[in-house]
């Protein structure tokens, strides 16, 4: 889903790689009448929970300053 063909595989590609646009896309992708704008938050707050955690572990502070969820609504 974060991916498109011409860029690179999923699974072939490093959390820090993630850009606003693959979450737009993402959402552009989720958005169906079967799934609620509710499950989308969810599922981006999850996602966002998971890059901090990884930047926590392993990056420098200026790191979150660049993160594609920063404003992200």
């Amino acid at each position: 889903v974060f991916v498109n063909e011409a860029e690179k595989e999923f699974g072939k590609f490093s959390i820090y790689e993630i850009k606003r646009k693959h979450l737009l896309a993402y959402c552009e992708a989720r958005d169906k009448p079967t799934v609620s704008q509710e499950t989308i938050k969810r599922e981006i707050s999850l996602l966002q929970g998971f890059y901090k955690s990884k930047l926590n572990s392993s990056a420098s502070a200026d790191m979150f300053e660049q993160s594609p969820f920063a404003g992200f609504s």
